[in-house]
């Protein structure tokens, strides 16, 4: 039986995904098909020769194509055999309502983003430690301010959602002399390879946000997820504690978040997710001084070099699986929403 890909990769992303995936036409695939509307996949959808398919998708808009494929295409002789997400995060693909449907298994590009995330980390963390917006705020005054800087070594970093990226943030933040500790789900072995000490559990969870230095959290968009940073998990931080999102604006409750900046809580933040994207401009965010609060419009993870790694990701799963049959180790839980 033929096997097609179907690739949904917006347009403005194609640059980085598309030449590097067409290689696999004629080797992998007998036939790609590249777009990001469902108009350009209709006569694809209508066909009514036996044929497999794989997606390898980068939009929310394959969640309504893998679906009239499941509808039409799959009621006349096709098969959907596996989906892949060129991304990290599905929630973007409506989890629920596509494992309502999808049978097929669902792998996403785990590790492609983590290196420039732990950039991102380093960034937020030096940006507070040095104090740049007060740089950047004497250097347009022609204020020459002598004042000490301070210093990431011996300092101590709290993962919230110590995962894969969350390995890649403890990497490089060692580097600079930080103690990390990680907060994961479920029980695991005290000290990782990494040397980082894990903790798990609701007293796992108030040792690491009593005693970081810095926080950064890494979690997914779930039920159990929403609001978890309030007002009463700021009050356990420090006043001298940075908080750093790069999971989801959805866990983070943004109001309790401006009063503990306000108020003197925390000493500040750093976030590249929201609740809404992008931030309306109503939101009060936007009034916050810079000497407390970065903002960063959801781009902590974007470079050609991560899109491209991704790309290069998927060519080698699929060249694996359509020799071998064997899809990658690491699959997706819709139910659970990563």
């Amino acid at each position: 039986m033929e096997r097609t890909l179907i690739a949904v990769i917006p347009s403005k992303f194609a640059v980085y995904f598309n030449e590097i995936i067409r290689g696999l036409e004629n080797i992998a695939f007998g036939k790609i098909i590249f777009g990001d509307t469902l108009d350009a996949f209709q006569s694809e959808i209508t066909s009514t020769a036996p044929k497999s398919y794989v997606f390898a998708i980068a939009s929310p808009i394959a969640v309504d194509i893998l679906e009239q494929f499941h509808l039409v295409r799959c009621a006349n002789g096709g098969t959907i055999e596996w989906v892949h997400s060129l991304l990290t995060g599905i929630d973007g693909y409506r989890p629920r309502h596509l494992g309502s449907f999808l049978t097929a298994p669902m792998s996403n590009a785990r590790g492609c983003y983590s290196s420039i995330l732990a950039e991102h980390v380093a960034m937020c963390s030096l940006y507070f430690c040095k104090q740049v917006s007060r740089i950047q705020s004497n250097q347009s005054l022609k204020m020459w301010d002598w004042f000490p800087n301070g210093e990431l070594n011996g300092k101590v970093l709290g993962i919230v959602g110590y995962g894969n990226i969350g390995r890649s943030v403890a990497r490089l933040m060692s580097g600079f002399g930080m103690k990390c500790l990680g907060y994961v789900r479920s029980e695991r072995d005290a000290v990782d390879d990494l040397g980082v000490e894990q903790v798990t559990g609701p007293d796992g969870l108030d040792k690491v946000l009593s005693t970081s230095d810095f926080i950064v959290a890494i979690l997914p968009k779930t039920q159990e997820t929403n609001d978890l940073f309030n007002v009463k998990r700021f009050q356990q931080m420090k006043k001298s504690t940075v908080f750093i999102n790069i999971g989801r604006g959805t866990t983070v409750h943004e109001g309790d978040l401006l009063d503990a900046l306000q108020n003197g809580t925390i000493a500040g933040a750093a976030l590249d997710v929201f609740k809404a994207e992008p931030l309306p401009k109503e939101s009060k965010l936007w009034g916050v001084s810079p000497s407390k609060l970065v903002m960063t419009p959801h781009n902590a993870d974007l470079s050609a070099e991560a899109f491209s790694g991704a790309a290069r990701q998927f060519c080698e799963l699929a060249m694996g699986y359509v020799t071998t049959g064997k899809l990658p180790d690491y699959l997706v839980d819709l139910t659970a929403g990563y």
